[in-house]
């Protein structure tokens, strides 16, 4: 005799909850308590009950990328990974602001096929994505102190390499350009970094009020004070200090060393290869997602910290002696 199939009642009686709870917990669309989960999927698990439907898992395919116009590196690298692990790679381009940011949220929680989110927008919190996306599991790119951060970067150690390097080639002023509205928790641990490790180089951390700054009047007061190395932020600023030492005439790396935080294959593509700070972006993207599958498997995410790395390039050199 063919045995009777299980029903979600079945499970709701072994687990002591309603079927409402049981369905919540499959399709993850409303907060549940960790025993109640536990509770839940023991007795899926017991009763081999089989969730069928659209919401069932094997529909839960997409794993949501949230980005914006200046992630390209990141989201090639993460869209990689995610398909090595047999997931859709969806990403969501936000270009507006935080209300806007709400609405994509909203849509996203009530999504019947998202497996999961990785967030690399600065403005969307842990609790953003816990409230507005209903329990969908999600990973924060490397946002240090963050609940939903389980991967972070050692941001300490990517500025030591750099002013370790400057030091190594006989500077003594070197000048960090960033600009002053951006939000990104990465930027502000790279500010407080250069203000505060030890270092024997004087430091001056310059803020713009542009993102792509002209900044020939600053450049030229930093370099009469003795500044002979620029750390430039983004990629605007590095190319903003090439412009000016074209302008000045100023030879790179002969007069100025400059170095740029930056992850992608820009850095051989200018007038001279810029030494760069760079994270380990293919790691970074193995562990976020490990741990972002991990979490739809009701696994336990792995913390992990990673370090940066130092490329070398044509644009640092050692400081001419006059």
């Amino acid at each position: 005799m063919k045995s009777p199939r299980v029903t979600i009642k079945d499970v709701a009686a072994a687990a002591g909850c309603s079927p409402g709870t049981v369905s919540f917990v499959i399709n993850r669309n409303r907060p549940i308590s960790a025993a109640t989960r536990k509770r839940v999927l023991d007795a899926i698990e017991r009763l081999r009950y089989q969730p069928y439907g659209k919401r069932g898992k094997p529909f839960r395919r997409r794993i949501l990328l949230l980005a914006d116009s200046m992630s390209h590196a990141t989201v090639v690298t993460f869209t990689r990974e995610i398909a090595k692990q047999g997931f859709l790679a969806e990403t969501c381009y936000v270009y507006g602001g935080y209300e806007e940011i709400k609405e994509v949220l909203s849509v996203v929680g009530k999504a019947a096929d998202v497996a999961g989110i990785i967030n690399t927008l600065p403005q969307v919190s842990s609790v953003d994505l816990l409230k507005m996306c209903k329990g969908i599991p999600a990973e924060i790119y490397i946002r240090n102190g963050s609940m939903l951060s389980s991967v972070t970067v050692d941001f300490k150690h990517g500025v030591l390499q750099a002013l370790q390097h400057l030091a190594g080639l006989g500077h003594r002023k070197v000048a960090f350009l960033y600009y002053r509205g951006f939000k990104d928790p990465c930027m502000v641990d790279r500010v407080d970094c250069f203000r505060n490790c030890k270092s024997h180089l004087e430091r001056h951390a310059v803020p713009f009020d542009e993102q792509n700054p002209d900044g020939d009047e600053e450049f030229d007061a930093l370099y009469r004070e003795g500044v002979t190395a620029f750390l430039a932020s983004t990629m605007e600023y590095a190319v903003s200090v090439l412009r000016w030492s074209y302008r000045r005439k100023r030879m790179i790396p002969d007069d100025v060393s400059l170095l740029v935080f930056e992850d992608s294959e820009i850095v051989n593509r200018q007038c001279v290869t810029l030494t760069a700070v760079q994270l380990p972006l293919q790691e970074l993207a193995h562990h976020t997602v490990k741990n972002l599958l991990a979490q739809i498997c009701d696994r336990p995410p792995e913390p992990c910290r990673l370090s940066t790395r130092l490329l070398i390039g044509e644009s640092s050199g050692s400081l001419k002696v006059d």
